[in-house]
């Protein structure tokens, strides 16, 4: 395997063959990624993130050339390099779907309820300023789940994901 370092070009210049995922499309129609670059106020991982999303499956992360070990084999394989970034649509769910196979595989057989933790929305300015808060927002969650479990005497496991958007 040989990797080639492309030349770079510009952010969406891809071969004829790509096509874009819809979010690439939503981020890049009418310049929208561009214009809220200038507008400012993202944070630096949103922009990361974005950036790689937007890079992922295009030469701008490198190209793998793969050729045949026949000398005189003329098929020639280019694949493009993903960002492995989990806010993409593409690489974060394969990596969501692999940790949800490998979580499955550790828990024992047993009967589990799915519980939801919401703030109100007046609140959600209040964490969305101060980020550093929401592992201690998790952590009150749990500790009242082990707290109710303990009273019952139930042995509670929790998983807990902090969603960051609203649910439609």
């Amino acid at each position: 395997m040989i990797i080639m370092k492309p030349a770079y070009p510009p952010l969406l210049q891809m071969s004829p063959a790509y096509t874009p995922r819809p979010l690439k499309n939503l981020f890049t129609a009418n310049q929208c990624w561009a214009h809220l670059l200038e507008e400012g106020g993202l944070r630096d991982i949103e922009v990361e993130s974005v950036t790689k999303m937007l890079a992922c499956g295009t030469s701008i992360l490198g190209v793998k050339h793969y050729t045949c070990g026949n000398d005189s084999c003329p098929h020639v394989k280019y694949l493009c390099n993903t960002c492995s970034c989990r806010a993409c649509p593409s690489c974060g769910k394969k990596a969501t779907d692999q940790w949800i196979a490998n979580q499955q595989h550790r828990l024992p057989e047993c009967t589990w309820q799915h519980l939801v933790f919401t703030l109100p929305d007046t609140l959600w300015p209040l964490f969305f300023h101060n980020r550093h808060w929401l592992d201690a927002l998790c952590r009150l969650a749990v500790d009242n789940l082990l707290y109710a479990g303990r009273r019952r005497g139930v042995e509670v496991g929790v998983f807990c994901a902090i969603h960051l958007r609203p649910a439609t």
